[in-house]
């Protein structure tokens, strides 16, 4: 499995076999008062290979000790099995929705781990209004 794409947007939809709307994307987050609590969805675009068809892939979300919250802030298992046919190699958009609370204006830089490994980084800007 190789992750493709990865960025905070408000939802997906699916048109098409490996055609996707994306709505909604966001790089910053913007509140009037800090601490602020938002809900946050990950957009993730794989590539499934064969080999992922009998395995469970975890990603994981995480903020690196850089930022005022560190650790891994959810876990999602994904499985291929109904998705890959014998041979193909897929192209799989998954949302991943959390919650989380922004202590102060700023830049969170989160990581994006697949199996315990960093492959992604997403920033996201807090603003003040």
């Amino acid at each position: 499995m190789k992750i493709l794409l990865a960025l905070f947007a408000d939802d997906i939809i699916d048109q098409d076999i490996e055609q996707y709307d994306i709505i909604g994307a966001r790089h910053a987050i913007h509140s009037e008062q800090y601490p602020t609590h938002k809900k946050l969805q990950l957009v993730l675009q794989f590539r499934a290979e064969p080999i992922d068809a009998d395995a469970t892939r975890l990603v994981q979300i995480c903020l690196p000790p850089a930022n005022d919250f560190e650790g891994v802030l959810i876990d999602a298992p994904f499985n291929f099995q109904d998705v890959i046919k014998e041979g193909e190699s897929p192209l799989v958009m998954a949302t991943v929705p959390f919650t989380m609370t922004f202590p102060s204006p700023g830049t969170y830089h989160f990581e994006i781990l697949l199996d315990g490994k960093k492959v992604w980084d997403v920033p996201l800007k807090a603003n003040k209004i």
